[in-house]
């Protein structure tokens, strides 16, 4: 009896402990001026995660996320990173805005229309002597579900492009993105990190 009685004590420990490892899931945080959510990544009906494409982190709100990135060699450095994106202009406006940085920027194919946001990130831990080089990882995704063709690209003027620097703890790149979407379509921008196993899909409104 006093066997029986140890191995089901030392069971019920065992299913205490892997109770509790599972509670270390990676984390999405978005923060706005008025409040803060956190959402765990785990795989659940009721929820889907913050930053998840059916729950997309809101425009002027921050994603802050742990991911990782490569340098020469091959390492691999663990970051965490916050990035908001803001200032959407889409349409004529859009179209406006990068005939003014160059004339031979060319008109929306017909059923797209230009769209111009502001991209801000900020490496809040990774390293101070290695840095990560910032590609423009983000990818237009329709409302129907398939990743938006881009028959041609914008070219915003100097110095306004987002990305394509070194960025290491601490500091923070800002920049611009162009692309072309449907017309009047809630599309969703996907930002894929370094490690290609991070994603973070961002509203437009």
């Amino acid at each position: 009896m006093k066997k029986i009685s140890f191995f089901i004590l030392a069971g019920l420990t065992v299913f205490s402990l892997a109770a509790c490892g599972d509670d270390s899931s990676d984390k999405v945080t978005v923060t706005s001026e008025s409040k803060t959510e956190e959402s765990k990544k785990t795989e659940t009906k009721e929820e889907s995660e913050v930053g998840a494409r059916s729950n997309p982190v809101p425009l002027g709100q921050t994603a802050t996320f742990d991911t990782a990135y490569f340098v020469d060699g091959g390492e691999q450095i663990k970051t965490n990173l916050s990035i908001t994106l803001s200032n959407v202009v889409r349409g004529e406006e859009a179209y406006n805005y990068l005939l003014s940085a160059n004339q031979f920027n060319e008109v929306a194919p017909e059923g797209k229309e230009w769209v111009i946001f502001d991209v801000s990130m900020k490496m809040n831990s990774g390293s101070q002597d290695k840095a990560m080089y910032v590609m423009a990882s983000f990818t237009p995704i329709a409302s129907t579900g398939e990743e938006v063709p881009q028959d041609t690209y914008g070219t915003l003027a100097e110095g306004e492009s987002f990305g394509l620097k070194d960025l290491y703890e601490g500091g923070t790149m800002t920049g611009k993105e162009a692309m072309l979407i449907p017309v009047g379509d809630d599309t969703l921008i996907k930002y894929t990190g370094d490690d290609f196993s991070t994603t973070v899909f961002f509203s437009l409104k």
